[in-house]
């Protein structure tokens, strides 16, 4: 539908392709050079104003002024800025760390606020299935067969689908070994892969001439498609069941596990679409669980030592995030987590406000988290940002 620079990865790559801006240290060095410029100037300007006052030899005064500027300039400081550059560097190579920019040595030193991806960078970022269960929160052999059905990895290396660490975990769970066999009386007709607008994929599968359509994605955009619910029977779902199910989904989060659900529909043709993936009977589900890293509470402290603030910017939930600062013990500003929808609605002087005053932001997608940072620089901070390669 677009071609050029007005596709994403266009955009990406005009974004990618604009100037270079410089870092604190960079600016720093830049201000100090023109101040020095500026006394070296006036230096010049009145000791020759003077000697020609005295009525000194216009030539030899002229002479004097010059040899007195280039004796203020300070001819080594560069390379005294790159020995020192070149020793943190060094330093900071026997801890296995590549420095691809002397001068980011010294915004490394001179950053006051963290901002920090939570998945993969606070948690382990290795996603372990702890349970499959029903709408009466009973486990399901069904929800772990359909999802070990609807998954971007197989068997066979004929799919080119993309891996992702929720399907990765599902194959790597134990109790997919007990279904495998009878996973393999189903024979997979369509796939409509993954992505991050329908949050969702899904999968057309035939047994004993019985089509079914498996939908696997974020409980909100399944709950949001889904008509029925399979509990005691098939039941249309009712304004204060969807309460139900979603207060369900928010328990789920706030004990730390990341829930997906799963739905299925039943088809009579042999193709299905995107487009089908509506008027779901809304099944159950799979509850993941990511571990913080054991070093966290420990970087925080060396962190908090250093006056450093830390901000976490997720795309997550906020009631998983909550959960993880809780485990990791990092206080939660004001107890309230700013959500990206909320983001979108600000004037930017609110949007400043917000990202300064707050600390833990949720539910951002990749473009906001770069409005965060460039809004606590704009307001002075010297930001360092870690995060995973996605963003």
């Amino acid at each position: 539908i677009s071609t050029g620079n007005k596709t994403v990865l266009g955009k990406t790559a005009h974004y990618l392709a604009e100037e270079e801006t410089h870092g604190d240290f960079h600016r720093g060095i830049i201000k100090f050079s023109n101040f020095l410029l500026k006394i070296v100037l006036i230096a010049t300007i009145i000791v020759f104003a003077v000697n020609t006052f005295l009525e000194k030899e216009i030539m030899t005064s002229f002479l004097f002024a010059i040899a007195l500027a280039v004796g203020i300039t300070p001819e080594v400081l560069p390379i005294i800025i790159t020995v020192a550059l070149s020793n943190g560097a060094q330093n900071m190579a026997k801890e296995k760390v590549i420095t691809k920019k002397l001068a980011s040595i010294e915004d490394l030193g001179n950053m006051d606020i963290l901002c920090s991806d939570k998945t993969g960078t606070l948690t382990e970022g290795t996603m372990s299935l702890n349970s499959f269960v029903d709408l009466n929160h009973k486990k399901s052999q069904k929800v772990l067969l359909y999802a070990f059905l609807c998954n971007s990895i197989k068997k066979d290396k004929q799919h080119s689908s993309f891996e992702n660490p929720i399907d990765r975990a599902i194959w790597q769970s134990p109790a997919t070994k007990e279904i495998e066999s009878e996973a393999e009386q189903y024979y997979h007709l369509v796939e409509n892969e993954f992505d991050y607008f329908r949050r969702r994929m899904s999968v057309l599968v035939e047994k004993e001439n019985i089509k079914t359509l498996i939908v696997k994605g974020a409980p909100e955009a399944l709950l949001k498609n889904s008509i029925f619910i399979e509990k005691n029977g098939k039941n249309r779902i009712t304004p204060a069941l969807r309460k139900t199910i979603e207060q369900d989904i928010l328990n789920y989060e706030k004990n730390g596990f990341k829930p997906i659900a799963l739905a299925e529909k039943r088809i009579t043709t042999h193709a299905a679409t995107k487009e089908d993936e509506q008027n779901l009977t809304l099944l159950g589900f799979l509850l993941f669980h990511d571990p913080p890293k054991k070093s966290v509470k420990e970087s925080l402290q060396i962190l908090q030592k250093l006056d450093v603030k830390i901000k976490i910017i997720t795309g997550d939930s906020p009631e998983i995030t909550r959960h993880v600062c809780r485990e990791v013990k990092l206080n939660i500003a004001e107890d309230k987590i700013i959500l990206g929808s909320e983001l979108e609605k600000v004037n930017p002087g609110v949007f400043n406000t917000l990202c300064n005053n707050y600390n833990i932001f949720a539910r951002v997608s990749p473009e906001q988290k770069l409005k965060i940072v460039k809004s606590l620089q704009e307001q002075g901070h010297v930001v360092g940002f870690l995060g995973d390669g996605i963003n």
